[in-house]
């Protein structure tokens, strides 16, 4: 399976398992995120790719942070409890690593882009 393929395959899982555990319907779930039904049931069916603002969309629609829905949780427990407590030492330790990553890399981008803001200010002068 290809690393895409595996990634869609746990977010459209844990859109789903999180969904159902916070009894909403994909009409519902469709309506909050300010998406359609049928680009819904393709997420869910892994039938396709969601863009970066509809993920923000849907995880917010079901009180998750957007990282929770690429983890491979359990999906009888989804929803019920807080994401951690579906998860074991390990792959907490793995959340943790990734979560730091992804932290570095917004704060070293976010870096990057205000050295290029005083630098085209400073050059303004």
């Amino acid at each position: 399976m290809k690393e895409n393929q595996g990634l869609r395959f746990v977010l459209s899982r844990n859109i789903k398992a999180v969904r159902v555990a916070r009894q909403m319907t994909q009409a519902q779930l469709a309506e909050y995120a300010d998406i359609s039904l049928s680009y819904l049931v393709n997420i869910e069916s892994c039938n396709t790719w969601v863009s970066d603002k509809t993920l923000v969309n849907i995880a917010k629609a079901l009180n998750v942070e957007v990282y929770e829905l690429f983890l491979p949780l359990n999906t009888e427990e989804a929803g019920k409890r807080g994401a951690a407590s579906r998860l074991s030492p390990r792959e907490l330790a793995k959340c943790a690593d990734a979560k730091k990553k992804i932290l570095k890399k917004a704060a070293a981008d976010a870096l990057d882009d205000l050295v290029q803001e005083i630098i085209r200010l400073s050059s303004k002068r």
